[in-house]
């Protein structure tokens, strides 16, 4: 069937109805009758070639295909959403706040600039930064207007209720202290490692080879922090070497004390940082706005 004989004002009832699962509430919602929704709801069935919404006892459930539509519906209207004008909201009269939840790497960057764009464009905002484990973002939800978080994380499957878009990109090093570096041009490996790790949320093996960049490499991990603002300071007078991402041992480590080092196994994939938030934010003109000048600032800091 060619897209040209669709409806697309069907594809917001499509987005409605499968985040609903209820006649009732997603027609009142739209602003039609029930007659015109279940209408609606035919032609749906008749296009996609599946019944959608199924009655199991008192309640409707999604069939396996709706369940399968609801990532590309979301992300279908959130893009489409993002091609029209941003009204009805002023930046200069907002005496709102903004939460933006991440690891102090996420905060390195982006908040000096998102400061100082909300100062020129919105002035009476407060923003605010939280640390909140990347395990356990659904308590958050309503509290948190976005996240900034490794791509892989936010695709894992375990957040089908969020939305996200690039940010920015960053691949892993090894820092060492000027004395181990000086070891390791003679030809020795660190045998002792730091590495970051969030907190004490429960994180599965893979998912953490990814946040703190180990990949194949070999050795004893010695400390392990929750900030990675912390890693300067243990290697600076200690044996380890500490793994981090490349943009922030550019920030950190712009001292003479330091040596990017170059040990083997560690992991060379890169790790794409993406913004984040709840599908229920997806057209709200406030986050909107807001989420834009993140990008903004993401896209401007590729190489």
């Amino acid at each position: 069937m060619s897209l040209r004989a669709v409806n697309l004002n069907l594809l917001p009832v499509l987005q409605v109805l499968l985040r609903e699962k209820n006649l009732t509430r997603a027609a009142n919602l739209l602003g039609l009758t029930q007659p015109a929704l279940s209408m609606a709801l035919g032609r749906l069935r008749q296009v996609l070639e599946d019944p959608l919404l199924v009655r199991e006892g008192r309640q409707m459930v999604l069939t396996i295909k709706a369940q399968e539509l609801v990532p590309v519906v979301e992300d279908i209207c959130a893009r489409i959403e993002y091609l029209l004008p941003l009204t009805g909201f002023d930046p200069q009269a907002e005496r709102g706040k903004w939460v933006i939840a991440s690891s102090d790497y996420g905060f390195h960057l982006i908040a000096a600039e998102i400061t100082e764009k909300l100062r020129q464009n919105a002035p009476h905002a407060l923003l605010h930064l939280v640390d909140v484990p990347h395990t356990d973002l659904e308590p958050h939800a309503g509290e948190v207007d976005c996240f900034i978080l490794p791509r892989q994380i936010i695709e894992s499957g375990r957040f089908a209720n969020m939305r996200h878009e690039r940010l920015t990109t960053d691949y892993f090093v090894a820092i060492a202290s000027k004395a181990t570096a000086a070891r390791c041009r003679g030809g020795a490996t660190p045998e002792r490692f730091a590495i970051y790790y969030p907190g004490l949320a429960t994180v599965d093996v893979q998912a953490l080879g990814i946040l703190n960049g180990w990949g194949n490499m070999t050795g004893t991990v010695a400390v392990q922090v929750q900030h990675f603002n912390l890693l300067p300071s243990v290697v600076r007078h200690s044996d380890c070497a500490a793994i981090m991402p490349r943009k922030l041992a550019d920030l950190l480590c712009v001292t003479d004390a330091f040596e990017i080092v170059d040990i083997p196994g560690i992991s060379t994939e890169p790790m794409e940082m993406v913004l984040a938030w709840y599908a229920s934010q997806t057209s709200q003109p406030r986050n909107r706005w807001f989420r834009s000048l993140i990008l903004e600032i993401g896209r401007s800091a590729q190489p």
